[in-house]
């Protein structure tokens, strides 16, 4: 009985950890998008504050259960269940934001990024050539810029990048949002283990 009890307290350390870690990462992540956040409306600035207030509640709910588990305070359990009830349900709020408005967020966030980065440099960064392709500089009978060609190291050689940063772009915010979700079922499957 009293190993059971030991391995269901280390068992909730380790949880509690992973909640703490998931918090932290999840704040770092809102306030790293806090970049593109400047001269967006409503939508996009709700989503990033529901972000850093359930990250940073996910932290602090996780050093409580700690408090709570290490001294053995019952009522202090139950609130920390509680309140990780409501935090889940307001992360599955904004995932859900996130998701019906994902087209919106992500045109916005592009244009965004297009008005505080030179082109060149998202070329080179996401190794993409103009806005919707190589075909807007020779449309324009302009000369194909340097950013445009990258270093393939399986091909062992340099390539001239076809793709448009807008299908990059949106590729690369995809790739964003699987994350996000597993993360957040990761973070859903601990929750439920816990109880």
């Amino acid at each position: 009985m009293c190993q059971d009890i030991f391995d269901l307290k280390a068992e909730s350390l380790f949880l509690n950890c992973l909640c703490c870690v998931g918090g932290l990462i999840k704040f770092a992540a809102a306030v790293a998008n806090m970049k593109y956040a400047g001269g967006l409306d409503g939508l996009y600035i709700a989503v990033l504050v529901i972000r850093i207030f359930v990250s940073l509640g996910i932290f602090g709910i996780g050093i409580f259960g700690y408090y709570s588990i290490l001294s053995d305070y019952v009522r202090g359990l139950w609130l920390y269940m509680a309140l990780m009830v409501v935090f889940t349900a307001l992360d599955a709020s904004m995932l859900t934001l996130y998701i019906f408005n994902e087209q919106e967020i992500n045109d916005r966030l592009i244009s965004r990024i297009y008005a505080t980065e030179e082109l060149r440099e998202i070329e080179g960064l996401y190794k993409c050539c103009g806005k919707t392709g190589i075909d807007e500089y020779i449309k324009e009978q302009k000369e194909v810029p340097s950013s445009c060609y990258n270093d393939d190291p399986l091909l062992r050689r340099v390539v001239l990048e076809r793709d448009g940063c807008d299908l990059k772009l949106n590729e690369y915010f995809q790739q964003k949002k699987s994350r996000t979700l597993f993360v957040f079922w990761v973070f859903v499957v601990v929750q439920v283990h816990i109880y």
